[in-house]
């Protein structure tokens, strides 16, 4: 997959690489403009770090569901989209459909070290 950048201007080839990859598939679906707002409340949520920090940051961003059934013949799957972010801008690494390993909307980060001291220094200053 090609460096595909994540970005309102974007949000066409997003999405039509999360077609793709979802298929037929019609729960735990995610769209690019859900994607894009996540991303940037993870941002929020981690005091609007400067763009030289987030720098080789990985965000791993899962489209879950509250509930799912247990009498499910086949494993539920959900998307999965690994962004990164390089010099310029936050960019799709890789999205997938995999199986269920949460039960919410979830974004989990993978800092660099200078973005955690930078998070843990603003929230023990706020």
């Amino acid at each position: 997959m090609k460096k595909l950048r994540l970005n309102a201007e974007n949000l066409v080839a997003v999405q039509a690489a999360i077609d793709e990859v979802e298929g037929k598939a019609t729960t735990r679906c995610l769209s690019a403009d859900r994607l894009l707002e996540m991303v940037r409340s993870w941002e929020v949520n981690a005091f609007s770090p400067p763009k030289y920090l987030l720098r080789g940051t990985y965000l791993i961003v899962q489209a879950s569901a509250d509930k799912v059934a247990e009498a499910y013949k086949y494993r539920p799957r959900e998307t999965i989209v690994i962004v990164g972010h390089d010099s310029v801008g936050w960019f799709i690494d890789r999205i997938a459909r995999e199986g269920v390993r949460t039960h919410r909307w979830t974004v989990s980060a993978l800092p660099t070290t200078k973005l955690e001291y930078y998070i843990l220094k603003q929230a023990t200053t706020a």
